[in-house]
């Protein structure tokens, strides 16, 4: 913090906005921090250590939201939020933590948690502060540049799971320079107001410590691809989230059959309380009566934090092992049930996960595997871009060139073409391409756009007020659907096909590049290492699209032709949903792809 260029009116700029600003909880600022705003002497002499203090909390409480297993049931707790914990709406709660539209799940749950937190039992931390950082704020601002620190491309929390994650995993690339990073990291002034006052600030990285953020970025995309997207990594994680799917289901399915109700009933009560983030409110600390000392006295009651506490990975554990034997119970009796096809899918999918049990494949394992499926879907897949885009351009003739529908339909024909010339070049890139496209990317409207409150909503836009989990959801299941419509081979046993999309960006290039301070110039890693302007052409061939075929409970096996029957099926059925997905561009919702 010293070493910045203008401290004094990032001080200002800091002490003005707390003092100024509608705090985040509450008609006005913590304690704490009501009295550090009020001396401006004490405000500049203890800012430093202040500061350090709130980042310090901000990187211990940014993760806090997670659900149980992480990442891998966010979305199944973001679409089923309502289920899973009565009363409580994801787009309600986003609002109340001042998160953007786009804010994942996990920040949404843990704005809320750290809202909840007994802060009276904390001293001599800034509460205003430590929520602003994980708020983060506009470009370039004091507390953009702050949050960078705690999530940005290079962080403190990156650096951890790339160390520690790799070497749990028995990796070679966990040699990570933290210490280098960390010296190099620097606040620097990027603009001036009419005062010629510092107004805009960005943290980034001294050029020394160029070559330690190669290795990390370089370290960081082969975790992802050696690990954390390794084709049975992606598998468990899915298959994970497609058993608990499997479960709400049978408790939703109607039946006039009684047993078909009896056992929706039975596996409804199985259903643990998975409110981990204490409920739709924040926790309310009830005061109770209780003797303390000379007398009885009101107290907080916190049996809504424990209760948040004990929802772990091990409760979804035991719901499932619960749920495992019910389902056996019931699948291999003589009752006659609707459910019976997914019990022996939740069956098989449980097995796979706890057991390891080899009944399930994958249609391609690397990335020549990949490569060579995508190949061969190259033609088909081409011609379908070709008639989409045609499609398109004569769409875009038809409306009014000054309407947002002009604006929209023209860069979905952007997006088309860029499509098409990459699977021409590139057939692996190009598939991975288009499935971004279909499996991933949502409306690029905001679902809370104040200028479309009251007005007739577009399609597009009322696919935009959905949670984006919802969205990508619906277009596995209608890939899914389109695969299981046509059996692998004459007389075959029905299998459930999975698939998923997983990809991140080995370096960005955007306003969220990580920024590199050379002199005076400021720049991104891209600009001065041309492994950092080559990781992202490197990484684009690597399979972002998982396919699996997973056998039902009891059923006999011979995985390697049932490999080969599933590709054959692939390649023949991808391209019908491809061209089906199209068909609904006019009537359904317009996408853009990220770096266009």
């Amino acid at each position: 913090m010293d070493d910045i260029d203008g401290p004094k009116d990032f001080i200002a700029a800091v002490r003005e906005d707390l003092e100024n600003s509608k705090p985040f909880a509450g008609d006005k600022l913590d304690e704490f921090t009501a009295e550090w705003v009020a001396n401006e002497n004490a405000f500049s002499r203890d800012f430093v250590r202040n500061v350090d203090l709130a980042l310090a909390a901000a990187g211990l409480l940014h993760d806090l939201g997670h659900p149980p297993f992480s990442h891998a049931l966010e979305n199944f707790f973001e679409r089923n939020l309502s289920i899973l914990v009565p009363g409580a709406h994801r787009e309600q709660m986003r609002r109340k933590a001042n998160l953007k539209v786009g804010a994942q799940f996990h920040e949404v749950a843990g704005l809320h948690l750290v809202n909840s937190l007994d802060w009276n039992s904390v001293t001599g931390i800034s509460r205003e502060l430590v929520t602003r950082i994980l708020i983060g704020g506009p470009p370039d601002s004091w507390v953009a540049a702050l949050h960078e620190i705690v999530s940005g491309e290079v962080d403190v929390d990156r650096m951890d799971y790339v160390i520690r994650d790799a070497n749990r995993a028995g990796t070679e690339f966990g040699a990570v320079d933290a210490t280098r990073l960390m010296q190099s990291i620097k606040l620097r002034a990027l603009a001036t107001d009419d005062m010629n006052r510092a107004s805009a600030w960005r943290v980034g990285y001294e050029y020394r410590a160029r070559s330690a953020i190669e290795t990390f970025l370089t370290n960081r995309i082969r975790y992802y691809q050696w690990v954390l997207f390794h084709y049975r990594v992606v598998a468990a994680n899915k298959f994970l989230e497609e058993a608990l799917e499997e479960l709400l289901e049978i408790e939703r399915t109607s039946s006039p059959n009684a047993n078909d109700t009896n056992i929706s009933a039975r596996f409804a009560e199985l259903r643990p309380n998975l409110a981990y983030f204490g409920g739709p409110d924040r926790h309310t600390y009830r005061l109770r009566p209780a003797i303390k000392g000379s007398g009885v006295q009101q107290v907080r009651d916190f049996d809504t934090v424990r209760t948040a506490s004990e929802v772990d990975d091990g409760v979804i554990n035991v719901w499932m092992k619960e749920a495992a034997r019910r389902a056996r119970a019931i699948r291999t009796s003589n009752t006659q049930t609707v459910h019976r096809a997914r019990l022996a899918n939740f069956e098989a999918l449980y097995g796979a996960i706890f057991f390891r049990e080899q009944n399930w494949v994958s249609l391609w394992e690397d990335e020549a595997d990949f490569v060579a499926v995508a190949e061969s879907m190259k033609a088909s897949l081409t011609s379908i871009l070709e008639l989409a885009a045609t499609s398109i351009s004569e769409m875009i003739a038809s409306v009014d060139e000054n309407s947002d529908e002009h604006g929209l339909l023209s860069l979905e024909a952007l997006n088309l073409a860029n499509i098409q010339i990459q699977m021409e070049a590139d057939p692996g890139r190009g598939v991975n391409l288009l499935a971004k496209r279909l499996l991933y990317n949502v409306p690029n409207v905001e679902a809370d756009d104040e200028k479309k409150k009251g007005t007739q909503l577009q399609p597009w836009e009322k696919a935009a007020a959905h949670p984006a989990a919802i969205i990508r959801k619906d277009a596995e299941r209608r890939l899914q659907a389109s695969l299981a419509f046509k059996p692998l081979q004459p007389g075959a046993t029905s299998v459930k096909w999975i698939v998923s999309y997983q990809s991140t960006v080995a370096v960005k290039e955007d306003s969220e590049a990580v920024a590199i301070f050379k002199g005076n110039k400021i720049g991104r890693i891209g600009q001065y290492s041309a492994l950092g302007s080559g990781l992202n052409n490197l990484t684009s061939r690597y399979p972002c699209i998982f396919a699996f075929v997973v056998l039902p409970a009891d059923t006999e096996r011979d995985l390697e032709v049932l490999r080969s029957n599933a590709r054959k099926h692939f390649v023949e059925e991808f391209p019908d949903w491809v061209r089906t997905e199209f068909m609904g561009v006019p009537t359904a919702s317009f996408f853009a792809i990220d770096g266009l």
